[in-house]
Parts: structure tokens; sequence; C-alpha cells
């Protein structure tokens, strides 16, 4: 072959070869498509130190953005190796808020919210459970799936609808009838869905849009549902892939879920084991009302508050009662603590303030992990926390320095204060800091929001 000849072949391999290098490649939606993770080493110990060797554990993954626009959860089973140890995968197309948890023969544990780092990665964690694993302390595959979920989770608190004065509280259950159960003791019932607009606030309180149970069933007559607080059926949201009206009813289906979709699916006892999630309702909880506040209904129907709960094209406007305080709050969107406090002065509110242990639990309970504005600075007199409202400092809540990203800010660049995800500690911030710049969000109170209380018993 002369040279001329050798070149053009030599030419076509390199032709066929960068052809096939970018064919190989992923397209941007393939790139949306794929996952990256990185793995961190896991060991798990029982109550006195000893490695649980070679087991097999339950493994659950939570994750939520820095932001709160997103989160999920990845759960599985790991062996663990003859030291204990197991691999974790964590997803990579972050930053993430990592919460991770393992269930071993009716014993769990957990870590604290965290975020990774190259540090991170190099040093495995270390989990104890809460017991010693013995054999007769085995459960259902279904019974550790929701011990994990109730274990990582913020515990539920009940939470306030200002519209028609119910409480209500999400809790987490094998099956309806744990569900039932549960509302027993809670003297209360499986939530009663009567208008749109209850669904809706429901959904957007607690930010679950599907997979719930509701006290709807007809297993005392086929075809003739009722409400498990004994109220009469007057709204219906069916699935329409059903072509029913009534779901997919059979007799073998004699309860209802809302579905992925958020609407209404009949379902067995158990939902497949699909559904662990369940809402609560009372119209007899007390609320707590300020008695510096004079209550004038006719506020309600000019109210800032009230004109943005109204607006479906604000999807961060749904507000929330804490019945121990008869305070009103609600999450936002803020680009900063100044968008934030401008946000707040627009709505006739404050960045939130927390006097006490027990309204930063329910806080924690109702908002859950992320990270949040707060109304607490010492920007105007360095060293002196104060609150927006004026209130005197009565209660704090400071996490540890070493569980939060390294700052190289002095005291004084810091007047800002975050709520984080570590168990809802606050951080004091300043610009340039990984928390300044990702939290996207604050919470605002008032004491002068108006509740509507029932009309009538349930």
């Amino acid at each position: 072959m002369n040279s001329q000849g050798f070149r053009q072949k030599f030419k076509s391999i390199i032709a066929v070869a960068v052809l096939f290098l970018f064919t190989s490649l992923p397209t941007v939606s393939q790139k949306n498509i794929l996952i990256p993770q990185k793995q961190i080493r896991v060991q798990v110990v029982s109550a006195n130190g000893t490695p649980l060797t070679n087991v097999h554990i339950l493994v659950q993954v939570l994750y939520k953005d820095l932001d709160g626009s997103g989160w999920g959860n990845s759960p599985g089973t790991k062996q663990t190796n003859a030291e204990g140890f197991f691999v974790a995968d964590l997803r990579d197309d972050g930053p993430y808020i990592y919460i991770l948890g393992v269930e071993c023969r009716g014993y769990l544990a957990k870590t604290d919210p965290f975020i990774i780092d190259e540090e991170q990665l190099q040093a495995p964690l270390l989990l104890t459970l809460n017991g010693d694993p013995t054999q007769d302390a085995r459960q259902t595959s279904d019974q550790a799936y929701v011990a994990v979920e109730k274990f990582l989770r913020p515990s539920g608190v009940w939470v306030v609808n200002p519209t028609n004065g119910h409480a209500y509280k999400r809790i987490y259950c094998e099956d309806i009838v744990d569900a039932i159960a549960q509302a027993a003791v809670e003297d209360a019932y499986v939530v009663a869905l009567n208008d749109k607009a209850e669904e809706e606030w429901i959904r957007d309180a607690f930010r679950q849009h599907g997979l719930f149970w509701i006290g709807l069933s007809d297993a005392v007559e086929e075809g003739k549902w009722s409400w498990h607080s004994g109220e009469p059926l007057e709204y219906i949201n069916w699935e329409e892939r059903y072509h029913t009206d009534e779901g997919g009813n059979t007799e073998t289906k004699d309860y209802v879920i809302v579905g992925v979709t958020g609407r209404w699916e009949s379902v067995g006892v158990d939902s497949d084991g699909e559904t662990y999630t369940a809402f609560l309702e009372r119209e007899n909880l007390p609320v707590k009302t300020p008695s510096s506040t004079e209550r004038d209904m006719d506020v309600q129907a000019r109210h800032p508050w009230q004109i943005l709960y109204a607006d479906e094209t604000h999807p961060w406007s749904v507000i929330v009662v804490n019945p121990e305080n008869g305070h009103a709050y609600k999450q936002i969107r803020a680009r900063s603590r100044a968008d934030a406090r401008a946000k707040a002065e627009v709505d006739d509110a404050y960045l939130v303030t927390i006097n006490n242990a027990a309204e930063q639990k329910w806080l924690s309970g109702v908002f859950g992990n992320g990270l949040y504005w707060i109304g607490l600075s010492d920007a105007e007199i360095e060293g002196q926390w104060q609150w927006d409202n004026g209130e005197p400092l009565t209660y704090t809540n400071w996490g540890p320095e070493d569980k939060f990203p390294r700052s190289t800010l002095s005291a004084e660049e810091k007047d800002g204060v975050v709520m984080t995800f570590v168990n809802g500690t606050w951080h004091a911030v300043g610009p340039g800091d990984l928390f300044w710049n990702a939290t996207g969000q604050a919470i605002l109170e008032t004491d002068n929001f108006p509740i509507k209380m029932p009309a009538k018993n349930k």
C-alpha cells in the first residue's frame, strides 16, 4: 500500500472513531435521566457497641434540596460485611441535605441531617442502634418500612386550617387499620375531605400531593361510601382512568387513598403495601389565641394573607395556625434576608420569632428539614441578637459550629440567622457563606390573623 493510500485509510479509521465517540456520548436528555452517585461507608453497631456482621438491614436515604425545591427518598436493603460495614449510595446532582437511617430486627438508627463534602466522604459514618437485635424482635417488611419512615421524619404535630378551624396531623401507618387505631388514640378520625379547598390546603400545608389514606370507606355496606367521621359524602375526586364514579371499586376494595395523580382510588385494606401515610383530623382541638388581639371577622376579607391564600398563582401562600399560641405562619420564597423582610412587611407580618422549645418543635414538625431565614439579627448592635418584631430574646437554639460548613467570615460579618436542617438549630451567617447563598426560603408569622371556628361538630 502506498503512502497516499495509507493516509486515506488512516483518515477513515479516525473518522469512524470520532463518529463512534460522539454517538456514544449521552444526549442532554440522557444526562438528565442519569443520576450520578457518591458512595459513603457506614458501620452499624448494636447499643452495646458490637458490630452487626453479615446481616441484612433496611436502609433508607432521605434527600432534599438546600433551597427546598424538591425532595425524595431511596429505600432498599443492604448486607453488612464481617466488620459491620456497608456502602450507601448518595445522589450527587445536588447539593442535598441527607438523612440516612437503618433498621435491623426491630431496632433503628439514623444520622443527623448532613451535607456532603470530600472530607466527609473519606470518613465512615457510625450508626448505633437503639437496642441489641435478637431474632425475636424481627418485624415484617411493612412494619420495618413504616418504623424507618417515622424515625427519619419530624414527628407529627397538629396544624390548624384557618379557613375551617379544624386541626390536621400527618401520621405514618402500616395500613388503614393502623391509621384508624392511631386516630382513636388521638380522639380524632381519618381525614374527611369535604371540598376541593380543604383537599388542596392539606396538600400544600404538608407538601404531600399523593399516596395517603383518607377516611372514606364502603366496608359497612358495599357501594355506600361514608366518612370515618360520620359525615355524608358531598364531594368526590375519583381517579378518571377507572372510568367509573367509584374509583374502580370492587367488593375487596373497601378503602380509599389519594393516588400519585392526586385523585382518589379505591383499594384493599393494605393498599398493596404502597401507602404508609394518612392524615388525621379533629374539630375540637382548642386553639389558644392572643388575649391582646381583638378578633374582627370582617378583617378576614381584607387581610393581606387572606388575599395571598386565595391566589392560586402563589403556591407558597398556604397558611397554618399553631394551636398552642393561635399565631399564623407561612413559608415563602425569598432571595435574601432583605427580600424576606420586605415580603413580610407587605403581608403585615414579620420573620418568625421563636420564643420557646415548644414553638421550635412545632415549626420543625410543620416545615421539616431545610434552610429558612428567621427574624433574628445583631445588625444594629454587634453581639446583641434581637427579633425583628421587637420581642425580647428569651430562648436560643444555636447549633454546634462543627455541624455546619466552614466560614471565612468573622463574627462581626455574620448579622443574619437561618434555621437549619440539623434538627432546626440556628446558624449565624453573612454574605458569601454557603448557607447565606443557599437559603431561599423564610417563615413568616403574624398574631392578628382571624381563625374561623367550626359552626357545628362533625
